[in-house]
């Protein structure tokens, strides 16, 4: 287990400004669309329609108002279209692909917990426990060779090109999220035992011990990570420091944090980190799978350099007050849709960054001085489950 730091009360309610105004310009664009999910999209439709149930859930408990009765409706609705889609059979159990929207309707259940129907309790809890049994039957993903200098056009299975990082992170981030939360409904526990073997092989060089029985490769020993045939790519380095952000804010509600959350991601960050302008907040060598993409879409990959190693709380700190400048949340000029539901780019994308925001306010407030000791958690609730989730 390892220990991580704390912040101060005055960065922790920074954080919590920055995503309420986030949340603000969020809902404006999406919480009064249409839902009209679209089964075929997938969890490409699935996840940003779980963060949008998070948004109302959020926008009630935090800011109240005249409008609560809507949020709870509208997210309720999402979760209640999600989960009978998702029992159905009309998506999941795609590996890691599903495990995010999975995990997006299970932070959504937690804040609204106490307000839903039994059926929908129910109904999540089946949804959580089926995508963590599949998932906890999966062995890491990995990648056959190593060499910086791979032709990704002829070598698609080179680390170099296509790391597997971002997708074992994810992986574990769900069973972690699953052992925290759904913990009875696993008594062999092997979510947890599962999650540490997916969170190790997230991060392993070539020179790491094979681990839970199997041996993975995923970034290089300079913590480089190369993703969708772009060397380096700072997107997706970032990106496995999110999910391991998530890993450490739910791990931490009960216990302290597994090492195997945290091995190697100094390395990483460390690398990501050369790769970033800090005055302009911008990439120093732009590569990336999205034209719009910018560090200040992963305030949670910053947030877990301060938690877990203890770096860059003034970074983080100017990052949050230059995204308190912006009237965008991730693309700017983005367009109110008359419905969600369908694939649509700027709606994945302002949902994965507004939701990165949100995380990043939970993860320091929970590490807030005077209040780690308690393990308070403001608005995931460690609920009383009821249901018994189908055994």
């Amino acid at each position: 287990m390892a220990q991580i730091g704390k912040i101060s009360p005055a960065l922790a309610e920074e954080a919590r400004n920055v995503a309420m105004a986030e949340l603000v310009k969020y809902l404006d664009l999406y919480g009064e669309a249409t839902i009209a999910f679209n089964c075929q999209d997938g969890y490409a439709a699935a996840r940003p329609l779980a963060v949008l149930a998070m948004a109302h859930l959020f926008r009630r408990v935090e800011l109240g108002g005249a409008q609560a009765e809507e949020d709870l409706d509208r997210a309720t609705t999402l979760l209640e279209v999600l989960a009978d889609s998702y029992l159905a059979g009309e998506w999941g159990k795609t590996s890691w692909l599903s495990s995010l929207p999975v995990l997006n309707m299970g932070v959504a259940a937690q804040i609204g917990w106490p307000d839903f129907s039994p059926g929908l309790r129910n109904k999540i809890s089946l949804v959580i426990k089926s995508e963590a049994d599949y998932v906890a039957g999966l062995p890491p993903l990995s990648n056959v060779s190593a060499h910086q200098s791979a032709d990704c056009s002829v070598s698609p299975l080179d680390v170099s090109c296509d790391s597997k990082s971002e997708e074992n992170a994810a992986m574990a981030n769900l069973l972690s999220f699953a052992a925290s939360f759904y913990g009875h409904l696993n008594p062999r526990g092997n979510w947890l035992v599962k999650s540490k073997t997916f969170a190790y092989h997230s991060l392993t060089t070539p020179t790491d011990s094979p681990y839970g029985g199997y041996r993975t490769l995923t970034i290089f020993p300079d913590g480089s990570i190369g993703n969708h045939n772009i060397f380096p790519n700072i997107h997706y380095m970032l990106a496995t420091s999110v999910l391991a952000a998530e890993s450490v804010l739910f791990s931490s509600i009960n216990d302290e944090v597994p090492t195997e959350y945290i091995r190697n991601s100094e390395l990483v960050w460390d690398a990501a980190r050369e790769n970033i302008n800090i005055q302009h907040f911008s990439y120093n060598n732009f590569k990336s799978d999205y034209s719009n993409d910018s560090p200040l879409w992963f305030p949670s990959a910053f947030a877990y350099a301060t938690v877990v190693l203890g770096e860059d709380e003034a970074l983080v700190a100017s990052l949050l007050k230059e995204k308190a400048m912006t009237d965008y949340v991730a693309i700017p000029d983005s367009k109110k849709p008359t419905t969600v539901g369908y694939y649509d780019p700027e709606f994945f994308t302002n949902s994965n960054v507004l939701k990165r925001y949100l995380i990043t306010w939970l993860l320091f407030a929970n590490q807030a001085q005077g209040v780690n000791e308690v393990k308070i958690v403001p608005l995931i609730r460690q609920a009383e489950q009821e249901t018994s989730a189908g055994g």
